[in-house]
């Protein structure tokens, strides 16, 4: 069990990477179309949630296939427990989900979830390739746990 929670962890902490890529991506776009073209803000801020939609599959992705390298489970399980911890770390942040409305909550958590298991498929999909077991190898000797 503590090889789990420090997998997913781990996909969690990981997870962050493709955050701060595509909010500096995203922000710099912003600010550069905001500049030639002022009118269209609005539309831009409009855009913003597609983005952030956009960036939490992509955290989900990372997330499950960081709990897919470091752990032995299956893509199953592996998104199963990247999706509860993606569907967890928004329900902690009350304030971001009562920003949007019910439509809007239920794909933001659709989003996560499948965003988990497409991430775990795809590492057990691609676990021969050498990148992803180079990944994999790299994640699952981070954690300090033995396997269970």
């Amino acid at each position: 069990m503590p090889r789990k929670v420090t997998a997913l962890l781990l996909g969690m902490l990981l997870s962050l990477i493709p955050r701060a890529v595509f909010g500096t991506v995203f922000g710099q776009t912003q600010d550069i179309v905001a500049e030639l073209m002022p009118g269209a803000y609005p539309y831009l801020m409009g855009a913003s949630f597609a983005f952030e939609l956009a960036v939490s599959y992509a955290m989900a992705f990372v997330t499950g296939f960081g709990f897919w390298a470091g752990t032995s489970e299956s893509w199953k399980a592996s998104g199963a427990w990247g999706a509860s911890g993606c569907v967890a770390l928004l329900a902690a942040n009350p304030a971001e989900a009562s920003l949007w409305g019910p439509i809007f909550l239920a794909a933001a958590i659709a989003v996560r979830v499948g965003g988990a298991f497409h991430g775990a498929w795809w590492g057990e999909r691609f676990k021969d390739d050498p990148r992803v077991e180079g990944i994999q190898g790299f994640i699952f000797k981070m954690n300090p746990f033995a396997l269970t």
